[in-house]
């Protein structure tokens, strides 16, 4: 037999959800989370104790009574306060952590994500100017090779890539200007978008 006491609504909605997920039903076989049986807590308010164990049906049940009465029936159980298992919990302590936090942190929290959605969104944009001027300038000669020699030629392409940058991070060059770097990086990244662009023609 175990008991809990709940003093608030909330804790006695929140211990309904945890003993249905346990198999436990009221001595009437009702599930905990029964709309009919969420007004249990108004007849003792916060000196509701629910007992969940042997009492009607077997193992599984659960009843309620006041705590005067719980104790007098199982004067050697403790009581377990349900509002030191929800600060276990960690749904519960993730919303009371975000709770606790000014405006300004949740907010943060709220747009951190776009506004990285949004700078990859831009630099897929600078890609694609990238991509035009070259192609304008060059042509398609990415495709015209990998029409010749295939997987391989982009491979090349993207290994010489490779090797530029590595160079500039192993000499320190980029700590003089990150336009190298960057610049390299955005190449390596167009000829790897170019080469899928490849593959799912030859779909």
């Amino acid at each position: 037999m175990k008991l809990y006491r709940t003093r608030t609504q909330e804790e006695y909605d929140w211990l309904m959800e945890e003993l249905k997920a346990e198999g436990y039903e009221w001595d009437q076989g009702v599930s905990p989370t029964e709309d009919r049986y969420t007004h249990h807590f108004n007849f003792y308010k916060n000196q509701t104790v629910i007992w969940a164990g042997e009492y009607y049906r077997g193992s599984d049940s659960i009843t309620y009574a006041d705590v005067d009465l719980a104790i007098e029936e199982y004067p050697d159980e403790p009581i377990i306060e349900v509002s030191e298992l929800m600060e276990k919990d960690p749904l519960v302590t993730k919303i009371e952590e975000r709770n606790n936090k000014s405006y300004q942190e949740q907010l943060k929290e709220l747009t951190e994500p776009l506004d990285l959605i949004n700078h990859h969104k831009d630099i897929c944009k600078k890609l694609n100017r990238l991509y035009a001027d070259k192609n304008h300038d060059y042509g398609n000669s990415f495709g015209k090779t990998y029409e010749k020699y295939g997987d391989i030629s982009a491979l090349v392409r993207i290994s010489d890539k490779m090797n530029r940058i590595e160079q500039l991070v192993e000499s320190g060059e980029q700590k003089v200007t990150d336009e190298a770097l960057e610049d390299s990086l955005l190449d390596m990244a167009n000829y790897l978008m170019m080469w899928a662009m490849e593959l799912e023609e030859e779909k």
